[in-house]
């Protein structure tokens, strides 16, 4: 619980100033200090109407005041955007390795009653629940995202799709472990004995996987806002080139549209078009062209134009400060809260060392 509290008040999006008497949680100093010590009195998700929490800061004593229903916190994680990974070359390494321990694990330990049967090549047949767990998860993470590339994508993609996905993989490895065990020994096949040995196997099996599915938000969430958080401290104002034309081309390779580079705020693709985001007489103003994103990219060979995700170009000059989630990164300008440019994985670290220089 600890490690989603604090990352919801760091993530508070207002403050209130309405009070409330009922206590709810109280937590030394010493405990939050690293995380906390900044908040002297705090609100977070005040704009929730079941949720009214407050903290207030006493000499040894962080108290937490407010109104909250019982599975709040766990619901509101279970709701949190968590990263989509669909790089099929990682996909097998990390697959495979789960594989190894699955087989590892069931060599070494014989769970389920395994101990107990006399078989001849007994390592090579628990190997294979290994290798069964490793061809079917890797073909649900690497094939369904492509099978529905408009439901499974990473801008919609929260804990709890994630848990649904690993359980899904979970119940088809399951039933291939089953089949294979049945060929092995050479049973009939039938849905009650099927049904007796997943009911057996699931419940132990789900935990893990939401534990899987927890643990890596939190760990990506904890890291990105880290290095956010860190960056922001030690970010430099850029210059801005007040001279330098942009010309922009439409797909026939015409000039369509021309704007000084100081005025850019970012690109980004809107299916057979560019919306040119950009900064007129301190109000931010759309253009659409028809092109597509890449070909507008080798047009601008600005160093301060970078491509920080598939749909997005975006004027690092105009960077004010990044914020992180388990996701990754997100810019944010300094002259508008309406804007936020999301920052793909692969190119994260490659823009924070930009915005460093």
């Amino acid at each position: 619980m600890l490690p989603f509290l604090c990352s919801f008040i760091e993530q508070s999006p207002s403050i209130s100033r309405h009070l409330s008497n009922i206590p709810l949680l109280f937590l030394s100093e010493d405990l939050f200090k690293k995380k906390l010590a900044f908040i002297s009195k705090a609100a977070i998700f005040s704009n929730n109407e079941k949720l009214n929490l407050y903290i207030y800061f006493f000499p040894s004593t962080y108290v937490f005041y407010g109104q909250i229903s019982p599975n709040f916190f766990m619901l509101s994680i279970f709701n949190q955007p968590t990263p989509l990974y669909t790089d099929t070359k990682k996909t097998l390494i990390r697959y495979f390795w789960v594989g190894c321990f699955i087989a590892l694990f069931l060599i070494i330990f014989q769970p389920f009653g395994t101990a107990n049967v006399k078989m001849d090549y007994k390592n090579l047949f628990l190997s294979g629940y290994g290798i069964l767990s490793f061809l079917v998860f890797s073909m649900v993470f690497i094939g369904l995202p492509r099978l529905f590339p408009s439901i499974i994508i990473e801008e919609k993609w929260v804990v709890w799709k994630q848990i649904l996905l690993l359980i899904t993989a979970l119940s088809l490895t399951l039933l291939a472990c089953y089949i294979y065990q049945a060929v092995w020994f050479g049973w009939k096949i039938s849905f009650f004995s099927f049904w007796s040995f997943f009911i057996t196997v699931i419940p132990i099996s789900i935990f893990p996987c939401v534990m899987v599915a927890m643990l890596d938000y939190i760990y990506q969430l904890q890291k990105h806002q880290t290095v956010a958080n860190n960056f922001n401290q030690q970010a430099k104002p850029q210059a801005t080139n007040t001279t330098t034309l942009l010309h922009f081309k439409d797909e026939n390779d015409k000039l369509d549209f021309v704007l000084p580079l100081d005025q850019l705020i970012f690109i980004k693709a809107a299916n057979n078009y560019v919306e040119i985001n950009y900064l007129e007489n301190e109000h931010i103003k759309k253009y659409l062209l028809r092109n597509s994103i890449r070909n507008i990219e080798s047009q601008l060979t600005y160093p301060s134009i970078k491509r920080c995700h598939r749909s997005y170009l975006v004027n690092m000059d105009k960077a004010a400060r990044i914020t992180g989630n388990a996701q990754g990164y997100k810019i944010h300008f300094p002259f508008t809260v309406d804007f936020v440019v999301p920052v793909s994985r692969a190119k994260g670290k490659e823009l924070l060392a930009i915005l460093q220089s």
